[in-house]
């Protein structure tokens, strides 16, 4: 299910949903010379369209791609239930590690319109499964989610 639709589903909010493509166009392509930004950065966004629409997510309905994606999101709640990893096992398997680059992704990356990130927020179970392989595989990456959560935090303040 991740990678045959949750996958695409993000692809399909981040590339093609228009209040997501200033922030993945500047993202993916901000070293690219000004005068040619824009028009390479729309090639690639026409290529990823294209490439959505064989595989099949890109003839959905964005309510379709959504709807789709947090299914899957509920399915893997289900799946993970109270367990630390799926499939009850006390550390990582392979899946784990494909379930958890799709979901991290999903919760953290930054654009604006992200439903699907937003739902998974909603799954605490979800959301630890995240935060605990990041925090005990990638602890500079957790360290610096926390120190940004901080900063965001104490502006927020101000």
């Amino acid at each position: 299910a991740c990678e045959d639709k949750l996958y695409f589903a993000m692809q399909y909010i981040a590339w093609l949903h228009d209040a997501n493509w200033p922030t993945t166009r500047n993202d993916f392509f901000f070293e690219v010379p000004w005068g040619f930004r824009n028009r390479v950065a729309n090639r690639a966004r026409r290529q990823v369209h294209d490439a959505l629409r064989g595989q099949g997510m890109g003839r959905r309905t964005l309510q379709d791609v959504i709807a789709l994606g947090t299914q899957v999101i509920d399915d893997l709640e289900v799946a993970l239930g109270d367990s630390l990893y799926f499939f009850g096992s006390e550390k990582p398997t392979i899946a784990d590690v494909a379930i958890y680059a799709q979901l991290n992704h999903i919760l953290y990356v930054d654009i604006p319109f992200n439903p699907l990130g937003d739902h998974l927020k909603t799954k605490a179970t979800l959301v630890a499964f995240v935060d605990t392989i990041t925090a005990r595989y990638f602890p500079a990456i957790h360290e610096n989610r926390a120190a940004a959560a901080m900063r965001k935090k104490q502006t927020l303040l101000k």
